[in-house]
């Protein structure tokens, strides 16, 4: 999933930085950001212009091409558009994960049971490999990366056998490094660990049968043992 950046309105936020994406709340919520994020989140605005190419450079005008002194507003058009960015950061970011990942992963210790999953570990089509590539592609552009081990969500009661009915198995999540907002690290036996991760996450929600891009923003809280889901409606999180 990408940043979601449509933030609803709400009474406790003051307001949004559009150059990050990051909500600024007068009081802190579910969808507070922590400060480790903010600063991160700042220098990240570069990194995604200059991945997003051509059109993100020329989107932002005057941001990256400064207007000249007395230069008229045609004139300045005819050289943004006459102007190019050359993809050296995607260039380096594509070589530097194909270099690490040139070769296939070996998984040839896994136990017998998850050797059927690494053929495709985000039952999206990537094996092994792809599946860490792409995690190291986020690593080398925001610094860093998230994988989550998830399962489907069953029904109250589900034994084994129903998960075995509907083939239900262990799945892993890339999670974009910009939508991972807040993380609360504990100590268990000396060990430092996250007690509490936050991330925002686009669900779908169609307004009628032809809307294929309607979508809300939801807040989920990963804790030890248990999670929730908020939804950013009108007025405050519910």
């Amino acid at each position: 999933p990408v940043l979601f950046r449509h933030v609803l309105e709400s009474e406790t936020v003051r307001g949004f930085n559009a150059k990050f994406g990051v909500p600024w709340l007068m009081a802190a919520t579910v969808a507070t950001p922590c400060a480790q994020y903010n600063l991160m989140a700042q220098d990240w605005a570069i990194i995604d212009d200059l991945l997003g190419g051509t059109r993100s450079m020329r989107d932002k005008r005057q941001v990256y091409l400064p207007k000249e002194p007395e230069e008229l507003d045609a004139d300045y058009s005819i050289r943004l558009n006459r102007s190019f960015l050359k993809p050296a950061l995607r260039n380096a970011i594509d070589n530097g994960a194909g270099a690490v990942f040139r070769y296939e992963v070996d998984v040839s210790g896994v136990h017998p049971r998850l050797s059927p999953l690494m053929d495709d570990v985000d039952l999206l089509g990537n094996d092994l490999t792809s599946f860490l590539a792409l995690a190291f592609r986020d690593m080398l552009s925001y610094g860093h990366c998230h994988l989550l081990a998830a399962f489907p969500t069953m029904g109250q009661g589900a034994t084994l056998a129903d998960a075995r009915a509907i083939a239900a198995r262990p799945y892993g999540v890339r999670l974009d490094p910009r939508n991972v907002f807040s993380w609360k690290p504990g100590v268990i036996a000396g060990r430092e660990v996250l007690d509490e991760v936050r991330f925002w996450e686009r669900v779908p929600a169609p307004v009628n049968e032809w809307d294929v891009d309607g979508a809300e923003l939801h807040v989920r809280v990963l804790r030890p043992g248990e999670w929730q889901e908020w939804a950013m409606t009108p007025g405050k999180p519910t």
